[in-house]
């Protein structure tokens, strides 16, 4: 992952460079420059990153656009998930992948569809429809999550200046901003449902055989009897990396290096280009998605 960051600093710069060109079009000036975080910058920033990742071509990344969408509305639990419209959608995304395997197969190129079409042990191959399977997760799990992550961490910033201040003073803190901010807004707040086989009883809570539990990350990263001052933003905490917003064991999410790198690049692009980066309405405002995921809906900034 951490080779990838060159490649991830080029996809930040490209889409701040275009914000950028935007706000000059509408005659606006640095400082008073406009920009809508999570359209213009975090929605397209990470499915650009996975789209490289897999290796799918530059001339098919805007066709592809709508069927990644699907997917997403999918996976956010909406109505749109059970149209017509979506499902042509998801048909037509996998006949184009189906087809692209194929291309993969013939003239392998270095990226990981390739590497999945044609890695083979003791025998043994994915299947089409586990590598579609996989391509379709990355879609689902390494795009939501990180934009959430740095819609989250913008505004954690900006709603603590001092912690911004921080950043601006030492961008190399850029990693524990990525660290802080999933511990304290992390863009899942609880995983799955688990159903009690047996009567039992939990910190004082009686769950009876055949109860729903869910397990809250976001109430595990806040225990105070793990971090100090469990309730304040502070990118300096020594030991905010000690969150379990990626899950843990055998269930630790595998995109969690990614993640990170993309976290760190964009915390430390973002502060260094515009060190007067500020919100451009109240932070009432501001207000969270109804995703099942946690993030914001719109972030409108000053640059």
């Amino acid at each position: 992952m951490d080779a990838m960051r060159p490649a991830i600093q080029q996809i930040v710069d490209d889409l701040l460079d275009r914000a950028e060109q935007e706000a000059d079009a509408r005659g606006e000036t640095p400082g008073n420059r406009r920009m809508e975080l999570i359209s213009q910058f975090a929605y397209p920033f990470p499915v650009t990153v996975i789209s490289n990742l897999l290796g799918i071509p530059q001339e098919d990344r805007e066709q592809i656009k709508g069927w990644t969408e699907n997917l997403l509305r999918i996976d956010r639990g909406s109505d749109a998930g059970l149209s017509e419209q979506v499902r042509q959608g998801l048909l037509d995304f996998t006949a184009y992948l189906k087809d692209l395997f194929a291309r993969k197969r013939r003239e392998p190129t270095d990226d990981m569809i390739s590497r999945m079409v044609l890695m083979e042990d003791d025998g043994d191959t994915l299947t089409e429809e586990e590598t579609l399977a996989t391509v379709f997760v990355m879609y689902l799990a390494g795009h939501v999550t990180t934009v959430n992550l740095v819609g989250n961490g913008v505004v954690a910033l900006l709603t603590y200046p001092e912690q911004f201040a921080r950043l601006r003073q030492d961008p190399g803190l850029a990693r524990n901003v990525v660290e802080e901010t999933l511990r304290f807004w992390g863009p899942v707040d609880f995983i799955g449902r688990r159903t009690a086989t047996e009567d039992m009883e939990i910190a004082g809570a009686l769950i009876a055989k055949g109860d729903q539990v869910a397990v809250g990350l976001a109430s595990a990263n806040r225990d105070p009897e793990r971090f100090a001052r469990p309730d304040v933003f502070d990118i300096t905490r020594p030991d905010a990396n000690r969150h379990i917003a990626f899950g843990k064991g055998i269930h630790v999410c595998l995109g969690a290096p990614l993640a990170r790198v993309e976290g760190q690049v964009a915390f430390e692009t973002l502060v260094r280009r515009y060190p007067d980066l500020r919100l451009a309405v109240p932070l009432d405002d501001i207000t969270w998605s109804g995703s099942v995921l946690r993030g914001f809906r719109q972030v409108p900034l000053r640059f």
